[in-house]
């Protein structure tokens, strides 16, 4: 099982959703406030709403750790873009923050000031200043915030996971044949994603993702079977393969590989799927009219998902499929969505890893024929 960082743990015999802890730091006393509603841990424009907030910076994936964190500066009036002597605990091989230094640190939001607008200045009204008190030490800085990206932020915020805590912890899941109750939210200690901790009647623990629990929640083969409901029956395709809640399909990378992946998709999903207007209305191929099986439907929605993922990325080919990964189709109040896990360039050219969270309900992609 992946290392976790258990976030908000059990005290005693009570829960306490003021805290966060890892393996390697103490525990925290915190008390968010402000008109932050705890809902988004990246607010984009909203950036006014973090004051009187605490964040916590997050670790990285072992491979990054060497670069360190961009964005901590001492003075936001001096030029921070090439001046090392106002970043904030600079570490010299990189140009960057320290990674040792920052990781697992504790900020409050004091103020949020707005970067000034200079003559064709692109990110005219997109950076802002927040103004950072280091709890423990009492340090003031800055940090560079760009509400265009949430990649660049490598903060959580306390108010956002205490509410996850208090949603998800003793909501109980149906998986496979077996019974799973939520016991705790925490950060899996490789690519530091957020996850929801589970465990079985056996004592048994297991982190998944919040949209894991959408594909898996009560609707496993068996429950259904149990509630008197048959399970969809998918036939085989040439290039997509379903079998044991599975989805394998390839999709192109940057430099237009083929790259196998699995998707988990649930027989709830699969029962909305077919009931989808987007599905069941007419399809053509370059203009001639054919019926659409439920597996071209899928192959296609997991095309467009990489294909809008890609045009997404700073530099398109370097738009990376991880090995040994696996994606998630699934609905939300938006639609079918895919996400998967995948690397690419940021926008100061450091590979990072990130995942994909695409809505591909009522396009014209698949009409199309691309």
């Amino acid at each position: 099982m992946k290392k976790l960082i258990i976030i908000f743990s059990l005290m005693f015999t009570g829960v306490s959703y003021g805290q966060i802890t890892t393996f390697k730091a103490e525990i925290k006393q915190t008390s968010p406030s402000g008109p932050y509603d705890s809902l988004t841990n990246f607010l984009g424009v909203n950036v006014q709403l973090y004051v009187g907030q605490d964040l916590y910076v997050n670790g990285v994936h072992e491979q990054l750790r060497k670069y360190g964190y961009r964005g901590f500066i001492k003075n936001y009036k001096r030029d921070y873009e090439l001046n090392d002597g106002n970043i904030y605990k600079l570490d010299r091989d990189e140009h960057n923050s320290s990674y040792d230094a920052l990781v697992g640190k504790y900020f409050t939001v004091l103020d949020v000031i707005k970067k000034p607008d200079e003559e064709n200045d692109i990110n005219n009204g997109k950076v802002f200043f927040l103004k950072l008190k280091e709890k423990q030490g009492g340090d003031i800085m800055y940090f560079v915030y760009d509400t265009a990206y949430d990649f660049n932020f490598p903060f959580i915020v306390v108010g956002y996971m205490t509410k996850l805590k208090q949603h998800y912890v003793g909501k109980k899941y149906t998986i496979g044949d077996e019974n799973w109750k939520c016991i705790d939210v925490a950060i899996e200690e490789t690519y530091y994603k957020i996850t929801v901790v589970l465990q079985n009647e056996k004592g048994e623990k297991k982190p998944f993702s919040f949209n894991e629990l959408e594909a898996y929640e009560d609707e496993s083969q068996q429950s259904l079977q149990n509630k008197g409901i048959t399970p969809v029956t998918l036939s085989h395709d040439d290039s997509v393969v379903f079998k044991d809640g599975n989805i394998e399909d390839s999709i192109q990378n940057g430099l237009d590989q083929s790259v196998k992946i699995l998707f988990k998709i649930g027989y709830k999903t699969l029962r909305q799927i077919k009931g989808d207007a987007d599905y069941t209305k007419p399809h053509s191929y370059n203009g001639t009219p054919y019926t659409m099986t439920l597996l071209e439907y899928i192959h296609e929605k997991i095309h467009m998902a990489a294909f809008k993922t890609k045009l997404q990325c700073k530099n398109e080919t370097s738009f990376t499929i991880l090995n040994n990964v696996s994606g998630l189709i699934f609905y939300t109040e938006h639609g079918l969505t895919i996400t998967f896990p995948f690397q690419a360039q940021n926008g100061y050219g450091n590979m990072i890893y990130d995942t994909s969270y695409t809505d591909v309900r009522g396009t014209d992609f698949i009409e199309d024929g691309h």
